[in-house]
């Protein structure tokens, strides 16, 4: 079972409806910013946005989340250079600091560095989550680390140790995961 598969399992589960806002983008290895922000709005609109500039793309990603406690999962995020990179996030999230309190980011990535680039940019206390045995490869999960984690955040870390479990007792993940 894959990093993505497992957030799957979080995403579409009941537990995510203490969020107003819920939003699912794949980056993958063509991070565009732009892209990114419309693949955001679309996925709360179910409408892809015409807007054509950066600003207005930001103003209107602004305007949805604005004091909304949301759920964003960023998957699949690779790195091309640091910091071109680094820049280009701020530009991505920039429109989230409207957004209510308790929301929350999760990012899966191959790469532990872009998981550390991404903690940079938000600017808060991070926990990384290194997935291992899922697959061949070495998956990590970025997940903002809070004092009084929420029942999701509970969630997730289940998920994570169901997974690790699961692979010595041959039992499928998403059957551990319905006992709790």
């Amino acid at each position: 079972m894959g990093k993505t598969t497992l957030l799957q399992l979080v995403y579409n589960d009941e537990i995510t409806k203490e969020f107003n806002r819920t939003v699912w983008v794949c980056v993958s290895n063509n991070f565009d910013v732009k892209k990114v922000i419309a693949d955001m709005l679309q996925s709360l609109k179910k409408k892809r946005p015409r807007l054509e500039t950066l600003v207005a793309l930001q103003g209107r990603l602004e305007e949805k989340v604005m004091s909304k406690k949301f759920l964003l999962v960023l998957d699949d995020i690779w790195e091309e250079d640091e910091e071109k990179d680094k820049s280009k996030w701020e530009d991505v999230l920039a429109p989230l600091a409207s957004g209510g309190l308790g929301s929350m980011i999760l990012v899966t990535t191959r790469e532990e560095s872009v998981a550390l680039m991404f903690a940079k940019v938000i600017k808060k206390k991070n926990e990384i989550v290194k997935l291992e045995g899922l697959e061949e490869e070495n998956y990590r999960m970025h997940v903002p680390l809070i004092r009084r984690p929420t029942r999701v955040q509970h969630v997730i870390l289940l998920l994570v140790l169901l997974s690790t479990a699961t692979q010595y007792y041959s039992v499928p993940l998403d059957t551990a995961a319905r006992y709790y």
